[in-house]
């Protein structure tokens, strides 16, 4: 560093993690007695492996509560989801809507399975049986506030996500650990889209905190027009 350089201030990836997180959860500390309703909805979820033609697994209930506090802290009006499965995260996200008294759109594919999830609440849920994520994406003619990928991302889902109806959109991704998918979904974008912050999964320290003893490997793609610095604790 020369001597008229001035030394930059440079906080982590994961201490801002950290911050994100706990501001996240810490906003739905007063809707905690949602948890439980949460929990039954899930487990209703369950019921539905029977009718899938392709059984795969499914997010954990402390994964589920991280996207229910991310959609109650954000309220987006527009979702979309790849990877429909069974519906424990559409399930999550619509709940949290319609607690929070902004029912919105879900529009939600599975390239594998085709059944109709168990939802009878004010958000809408547009699902999308057997078709996969560019087909359902490159339809989408409106601004998206969130997407959440539960699956592989591909070179066609890249270049949507880079059009203008997503330039403002936050991008959630499941199994974001070691090289699963979430991890090198995470890595795609990363190298194709520039200002944004990238969130790493909650600690175990933060999820302790919020009395959750399972893990959660839910990251983020959130663009920096949407975080704020201001002057108050």
């Amino acid at each position: 560093m020369g001597k008229d350089q001035v030394k930059q201030f440079i906080i982590s990836q994961s201490t801002f993690s950290e911050l994100f997180w706990d501001r996240i959860f810490s906003n739905s500390e007063d809707i905690s007695h949602r948890r439980v309703e949460l929990q039954r909805a899930l487990e209703l979820q369950d019921g539905l492996r029977s009718q899938a033609d392709y059984n795969t697994g499914s997010i954990t209930f402390c994964a589920a509560w991280s996207l229910y506090s991310l959609t109650s802290y954000f309220m987006p009006s527009n979702i979309v989801e790849i990877g429909t499965f069974i519906g424990k995260s559409t399930i999550s996200m619509a709940l949290a809507l319609d607690h929070g008294g902004r029912p919105g759109l879900i529009q939600t594919c599975d390239g594998s399975n085709g059944f109709d999830i168990n939802w009878s609440g004010e958000t809408t849920i547009l699902q999308n049986f057997k078709t996969i994520s560019s087909d359902m994406m490159s339809k989408i003619d409106s601004a998206q506030d969130l997407l959440f990928v539960d699956g592989r991302l591909n070179d066609l889902d890249l270049d949507v996500m880079q059009t203008e109806n997503f330039s403002n959109c936050i991008f959630a991704f499941d199994d974001t650990e070691g090289v699963e998918k979430g991890f090198v979904n995470q890595f795609m974008i990363d190298q194709k889209m520039k200002n944004r912050f990238f969130i790493y999964p909650p600690s175990n320290e933060i999820l302790k905190k919020f009395n959750f003893h399972s893990g959660s490997t839910i990251s983020l793609s959130v663009p920096g027009s949407m975080i704020t610095f201001n002057r108050q604790g």
